[in-house]
């Protein structure tokens, strides 16, 4: 193959054209079932990005190609010219060539499952099976019921992608390879041309004889699992699945009715996680019978410490540094020495009685941060401390007096902050 980087570089911007129709979801999914028929392989990650091209085999490549001209006719080489990438040979082997499937015998597909509607089943799935079904082609990305993709510019170019963060697929991997993560569930629907799909009521499962199935919730978690199950085979651990035959309008109405569910706070769901280390900082402050704030941080006490408020403050100052439990072991104690420095020094007297107040809170978290990250010592984190408590009423107000945290007010107090810092060193 000749000129490779420009070919896939063209043909993004073709994908990209295509999107620009108000049909692009029916049209996109319709040039990945001509390869499959074809070709008998699924490159649909290719084509709504989830996979980039540069991945792709030279014969995949061709598909495409060969796929999106079906559509488009002699239009597709008006800006470039793709055939001319391709030797004769090339072409003529991969014209008629079928991709050899990884995973031969994919189907009949069992699932131990209780069915609750005549279209609907709950069971479980391991990730070899879900791994055994990726490999086979069992399971598709449709855009038709998926998330909506969106626009992103890379090296220049404008390029249509799905909406994935590959982000959160890390960080579940993680908590997968710790055991942290708490297995719940991944939703698939039957809705290929003519499905064919049968209830054993004797032994409980649902059997799929053929019918290729569109993952509708939980995509970032079945992305993580195919990734973390093809670095590491053994790695075992089962999830809910929920298997649905819709058609497409009823798959849409239940992405639909998901989406309205009541979502939590995010940074109150952020301070559930066990797996953040800044977690184990804020708990070990409540916990540890030497702590200044022994027992006076709570989740459901409006007479204590508010814990997500708290924890908030802690998660914004110790975010860039502590990233792992070891490292969350060491900070805990420049941040324990903050609090403790005023204390010591009777600068303050806390009891569940007399709690510390947001400012005060916040302005021992800030300089405890500051010295973890610099490396001071415990004695020049309580100096510190010590010196910014004395001077806390020029400190002007903010949101944060109330325990709301914000970029602003964070900017406004770190201004003052950093001066008493500052103070500390001249003296």
């Amino acid at each position: 193959m000749l000129r490779r980087k420009e070919y896939e570089r063209n043909l993004n911007q073709i994908f990209n054209k295509i999107c620009d129709d108000s049909d692009f979801k029916t049209k996109l999914n319709n040039i990945d079932t001509y390869i499959v028929t074809k070709h008998n392989v699924s490159c649909i990650e290719y084509i709504n990005g989830a996979k980039e091209l540069s991945q792709a085999s030279v014969a995949e490549l061709y598909w495409l190609y060969e796929s999106v001209r079906n559509q488009m006719g002699d239009e597709i080489n008006r800006d470039f010219d793709f055939s001319s990438c391709f030797s004769n040979a090339e072409v003529t082997s991969y014209r008629k060539q079928k991709a050899v499937k990884e995973e031969a015998q994919v189907y009949p597909l069992r699932f131990s499952a209780m069915q609750i509607a005549d279209d609907q089943w709950v069971g479980t799935i391991s990730n070899h099976q879900l791994y055994d079904m990726y490999l086979g082609q069992a399971i598709r990305y449709n855009l038709n019921t998926q998330r909506p993709a969106k626009y992103t510019t890379r090296n220049g170019v404008r390029e249509y992608r799905i909406s994935l963060n590959k982000k959160s697929v890390q960080e579940i991997r993680k908590q997968l390879q710790d055991h942290t993560f708490i297995p719940n569930d991944i939703s698939l629907n039957i809705n290929a041309d003519n499905p064919d799909v049968m209830w054993d009521w004797n032994g409980k499962e649902i059997i799929v004889e053929q019918g290729v199935m569109d993952i509708i919730d939980g995509y970032h978690r079945f992305k993580a699992i195919i990734e973390e199950t093809t670095e590491n085979p053994n790695f075992e651990v089962k999830f809910v699945l929920n298997i649905m035959n819709f058609s497409t309008e009823k798959a849409c109405n239940y992405i639909a009715q998901q989406d309205k569910r009541n979502k939590i706070d995010k940074k109150y769901a952020k301070s559930l996680d066990i797996t953040n280390p800044r977690y184990y900082m804020v708990n070990r402050l409540n916990e540890d019978v030497t702590s200044p704030l022994y027992g006076m941080i709570k989740k459901d006490d409006k007479t204590l410490i508010d814990y997500t408020r708290f924890f908030t403050f802690v998660d914004k100052n110790f975010e860039n540094t502590v990233k792992d439990r070891i490292v969350a072991q060491r900070a805990y104690k420049a941040l324990k020495q903050a609090f403790t420095a005023v204390v010591d020094a009777d600068l303050v007297q806390w009891s569940k009685e007399k709690l510390p107040t947001y400012r005060e809170l916040y302005l021992c978290t800030y300089i405890g941060s500051k010295g973890f990250e610099n490396g001071s010592s415990m004695q020049e984190i309580a100096l510190q401390t010590i010196e910014a408590m004395k001077n806390i009423e020029q400190v002007p107000s903010t949101k944060i007096d109330n325990g709301q945290f914000t970029k602003q007010s964070e900017q406004r107090l770190i201004t003052y902050y950093d001066r008493f810092l500052q103070m500390d060193k001249q003296d």
